[in-house]
């Protein structure tokens, strides 16, 4: 009876140490699946990143443009209104008699 008894518990050890090692398994994939998750995500995030960057790019260059264009329409009003460089209206033999 003792030998059977000893028997048991080692059946139950091996039992318990197969069992342990098969959730260790278990949880090795399950992390092996997260992991590669996490990474699959990661590059997701990384390329959202990317296309965000390209387009505050376009943003700022289109700013540039539009701010140089702007003030380029500014500086020809300004020279609109100088009346240095234009001629007289009046000419010689056209002179107003008062």
């Amino acid at each position: 009876m003792k030998d059977e008894g000893d028997s048991n518990e080692t059946n139950d050890a091996t039992s318990k140490e197969s069992s342990e090692g098969a959730i260790e398994q278990e949880e090795e994939t399950s992390n092996q699946r997260s992991i590669k998750r996490l990474k699959s995500q990661l590059q997701h995030y990384k390329q959202q990143n990317e296309m965000e960057k390209k387009r505050r790019q376009k943003v700022v260059s289109s700013f540039v443009s539009f701010h140089t264009m702007y003030e380029s329409g500014l500086d020809f009003i300004a020279r609109m209104g100088d009346l240095r460089n234009v001629p007289d209206n009046v000419m010689g033999d056209e002179i107003p008699k008062l």
